[in-house]
């Protein structure tokens, strides 16, 4: 993962169509139906600048955003300095948060998953989870679907952001590796903003676990998967088409 100092600044602009709102009230009745109330505590692994995070602390009594990014830390502490006495945002990885932390409900949204770049790493993850959910504590996360990106690598597009101070450019390409399951995304970006003109670059790589690889690891993690459902429609049951999928698991 490459820094870059302009993706970080233009990160909410660039990604604002996404509707975290909707995602939130989306996984807050998952775990309603599951177990009848709303959670009093939850956690959001990587919360990245602190989108659904804000959203949670919004309805849940106490939350905690988790992020391995000091950068993306540093811009969610700011975006969560009004719900400072419902939000906290830490920078660790959850296999080094102190064991007095428990949660109703863990989170890990926006393709976190995919950021995991090794088996040992998923199961030490997922065991990280398991150990700070509380007895009756459920974890949800999102990913990209490894058999469908497989089968239908991800392809460059291009967007504009336009405010009234300043227009961003961004170029998104793609290049993929079958046989490694990794596809590395580069982001061209370009801004003006007064006549001016910065550009920058910005490199993640992601994984292409296949359902059966996150199952497994779930499996070795000692968690219970519940469902498999297509991202944004919970109660059906995912494909190999689904190019997004959605994942609900409990202790």
């Amino acid at each position: 993962m490459t820094k870059s100092n302009l993706f970080y600044q233009n990160y909410d602009l660039l990604f604002q169509s996404k509707d975290y709102t909707r995602e939130v009230n989306q996984i807050l009745n998952i775990y309603r139906r599951k177990n009848q109330k709303t959670p009093r505590r939850v956690l959001d692994l990587g919360c990245g600048t602190g989108n659904h995070t804000r959203e949670l602390a919004k309805i849940v009594p106490h939350v905690t955003g988790l992020d391995i990014d000091p950068l993306m830390v540093k811009l969610a502490k700011i975006k969560l300095q009004p719900f400072a006495k419902r939000a906290s945002i830490i920078n660790l990885p959850i296999e080094k948060l102190p064991l007095k932390f428990k949660f109703d409900l863990t989170v890990a949204l926006f393709n976190v998953i995919n950021y995991i770049s090794t088996w040992p790493e998923l199961v030490s993850f997922f065991r990280g989870v398991k150990t700070h959910l509380t007895s009756q504590g459920i974890f949800l996360f999102d990913a990209w679907n490894g058999v469908a990106a497989l089968t239908d690598p991800p392809r460059a597009k291009s967007w504009v952001v336009k405010t009234k101070l300043k227009t961003i450019i961004c170029h998104l390409t793609a290049s993929s590796d079958l046989w490694e399951q990794k596809t590395s995304l580069t982001y061209d970006l370009e801004v003006r903003t007064n006549g001016k003109r910065k550009q920058d670059k910005y490199l993640l790589l992601q994984t292409l676990w296949t359902p059966f690889e996150i199952r497994s690891a779930l499996n070795f993690a000692g968690l219970k998967l519940l469902f498999c459902s297509p991202l944004g429609q919970p109660q059906k049951r995912a494909t190999a088409k689904d190019w997004k999928i959605f994942f609900g698991c409990q202790r």
